[in-house]
């Protein structure tokens, strides 16, 4: 024990803990974390694509992503994606993609856009469907962009152009 009117150490420094306890947290608070350089997502989200609807034959229907109700397809409605199309007894209809070839949907069939898109970095193009109902047939110009993917899927199997054709039910 200190001699009276002598304080130790801990006893002079204890009212100081909260006075230095807040300049630590004040000078945390005001220092600012070295910038990190994030990259312009203009730059590397992917590019949505369109494919539209040409050949209409029969009873053709869309259903666009998020709505409720099918309605009846028209020539050139372009397609996105997460958007359905569906065609009916004895209906035919082509799906035209903007960087060429085609894919008919035969009758009775159901397929769902799924990916549609374009890297802008790379200008890798990615056209996916997924086959629910019926049959397909795809015509497609070559994949001349190293890593260029064509797919067909179905709830147990998958499809993915080599060449140039694809058919798959």
């Amino acid at each position: 024990m200190p001699p009276p009117g002598q304080r130790g150490y801990h006893e002079a420094v204890k009212p100081l803990v909260p006075i230095l306890l807040a300049a630590v947290w004040l000078t945390a608070c005001s220092s600012r974390a070295p910038e990190r350089q994030v990259p312009d997502a203009a730059r590397l989200d992917p590019i949505q694509r369109t494919a539209s609807l040409t050949q209409i034959e029969g009873d053709v229907r869309v259903k666009r992503a998020g709505a409720p109700a099918w309605k009846v397809a028209d020539e050139g409605m372009q397609l996105a994606i997460n958007d359905k199309v569906r065609t009916l007894r004895n209906s035919f209809v082509t799906i035209r993609f903007e960087e060429g070839g085609v894919m008919r949907l035969e009758p009775e069939s159901l397929v769902a856009v799924t990916d549609l898109t374009v890297e802008r970095r790379n200008q890798v193009r990615r056209s996916a469907f997924t086959l629910m109902k019926g049959r397909v047939e795809a015509e497609l110009d070559t994949l001349s962009q190293e890593g260029s993917e064509f797919k067909i899927k179905t709830p147990t199997a998958q499809a993915a152009v080599v060449h140039r054709e694809v058919s798959f039910q």
